[in-house]
């Protein structure tokens, strides 16, 4: 028995060669690899073409791994001690290594203390990108940095600061010193050219360009706005939303307003789509179903909006030119070329749209609305049986983003410059018509669709709708830009855009409503 149990410890192999058994074996063979990984050196991050410089310091230990790295107080390898690394260092080395901007950028690194996030090792950001790749921690705090910075900025943009801050100048400055503030809005720069021009003619071309992205976005095969019969209900409340504010427009405006005003009819149709969303945000939150019915609103009310100034409102000093008109129709027949060859550019529809710009201008038209004959042909489908992934309209959409969202103070700035005493019964009509009017036309609207059996979602109360009415109410932007091309005489054209600002206060007075009244609805955990 002896033997037999000897022998199962000490096997021969087919050399001759005495083998230990297998649990021994693998026990040892961890404790190689674990020694390996332990006294392993380390390389360190290939930058600007320098080669990899070979590191002295030993890698930490496990349990100093999943320590915090905080400036000198870490024992890892990423803060090794200055007396160890002067003590590995060869002579020869010194300069090499001063040199490289990596082991510079170390050597600062440990002067100051960085406070990284909670148990996170700059090692495990390496491990996940290359696992020979080491990572500084300067390397990693200016790349976490530069992210911290673009996401605020990205944040400022979304939230519509800009445009807000802008109005804000301009309500100060006209109100301050209304005389430099006109001087500096229709200053000529250029025969024909001024800062209103460039803003109002130009700038919004990028607008109202990104306005029409989110509407082929919609009413394309997945979007929100497809197919149109699951969304009989939104369409029906946007057409709510225009109708009743027109009609409560003409009303008060025969019931103590002036047959001057009437051009202005179309002031209180007009929904600010940021600014609406953000206080929708704020009230219901984006995963509620009013969230996503107000978005869908939204994007209807801007195709009729769109519809409405191109129609309706040409230059009221000079009379439309049909022909010129056919620079439109060129330019659209340019790009359903472009799109059937396949041009994947985004650039070359662009110039498309400086053809339909120039038709729209000497047409005696808006010619801000020139890109919305032609954002349709800019390639944004997939192909078939394949996941969505980023379209070349998707690319237009971002580079263009940070253009129109900060832009939008110049807009804010060029149109929002009113006297407070411009203020007249004009300025009540247009903002009871967009508090009112959209109230309760999309709230009405809503229910009729639901007689006809098109539904909303049953989490949607009356209540939620009505505050979706008021968040609509905030007409803002495109409300300036109708105001502003509605009316010749300007004190009128102020007091319209005074009712359009004040809409502002809708967004707050729904905000004021949801907090005293509105309950969260109680959700059911199956």
């Amino acid at each position: 028995m002896t033997d037999e149990k000897n022998a199962g410890k000490n096997r021969k192999t087919p050399r001759g060669r005495m083998e230990k058994p297998r649990g021994e074996r693998d026990g040892k063979k961890r404790k190689e690899r674990a020694g390996k990984s332990h006294k392993g050196k380390q390389k360190i991050l290939e930058m600007k073409g320098w080669e990899n410089q070979r590191r002295k310091d030993k890698l930490p230990t496990q349990r100093e791994k999943g320590k915090n790295v905080r400036g000198n107080s870490a024992k890892g390898s990423l803060v090794a001690g200055k007396s160890r690394e002067k003590r590995n260092r060869k002579p020869h080395e010194e300069n090499s290594l001063q040199k490289n901007p990596i082991t510079s950028l170390l050597r600062k690194s440990r002067k100051k203390k960085f406070h990284m996030k909670k148990n996170f090792s700059t090692n495990s950001l390496a491990n996940s990108l290359n696992r020979n790749i080491y990572i500084p921690t300067g390397m990693y705090i200016i790349y976490n940095e530069s992210t911290k910075m673009k996401e605020l900025v990205k944040k400022i943009g979304e939230l519509s600061i800009p445009l807000i801050v802008g109005i804000v100048a301009a309500l100060a400055w006209a109100n301050i010193d209304s005389y430099s503030y006109n001087d500096f809005i229709y200053r000529e720069l250029a025969p024909g050219v001024n800062f209103h021009f460039l803003v109002n003619d130009v700038f919004l071309v990028l607008f109202f360009g990104s306005v029409s992205i989110e509407i082929v976005h919609g009413v394309a095969p997945g979007g929100n706005l497809y197919p149109i019969k699951n969304t009989v209900s939104n369409l029906l409340g946007a057409l709510g939303g225009i109708l009743l504010p027109i009609a409560l427009f003409f009303s008060l405006n025969a019931f103590f307003g002036s047959p001057d005003y009437h051009n202005g009819w179309a002031i209180p149709t007009a929904t600010d789509v940021a600014i609406s969303l953000l206080f929708a945000q704020m009230i219901f939150g984006k995963k509620h179903p009013a969230f996503t019915f107000l978005l869908l609103l939204a994007i209807a009310d801007d195709v009729v909006g769109l519809a409405i100034i191109a129609l309706f409102y040409p230059d009221p000093e000079l009379p439309v030119n049909p022909r010129w008109l056919s620079l439109v129709f060129v330019a659209v027949a340019v790009a359903w070329i472009l799109n059937k060859h396949k041009v994947r550019s985004y650039w070359a529809y662009l110039l498309t749209g400086i053809l339909s710009w120039a038709g729209l201008h000497e047409a005696n038209m808006h010619p801000s609305l020139a890109l919305i004959f032609i954002i349709p042909f800019i390639p944004h489908e997939t192909e078939p049986g394949k996941e969505r992934c980023q379209t070349e309209l998707d690319r237009f959409e971002s580079d263009f983003k940070p253009i129109v969202d900060y832009g939008l103070f110049f807009f804010g700035l060029s149109n929002a410059g009113v006297v407070f005493s411009s203020i007249s019964e004009l300025t009540l009509i247009v903002f009871v018509s967009l508090l009112a009017g959209k109230t309760f036309g999309i709230y009405l609207m809503v229910k009729i669709a639901g007689l006809f059996k098109f539904r909303i979602n049953n989490a949607i109360t009356d209540l939620d709708l009505l505050l979706i009415g008021m968040t609509a109410g905030i007409g803002l932007t495109v409300s300036l830009f109708i105001a502003e091309i509605a009316y010749t005489d300007g004190s009128i054209a102020d007091a319209a855009k005074m009712g359009a600002l004040f809409s502002l206060f809708n967004g707050f007075i729904a905000l004021a409503v949801a907090k005293l009244i509105r309950k969260e609805p109680e959700i059911e955990h199956i």
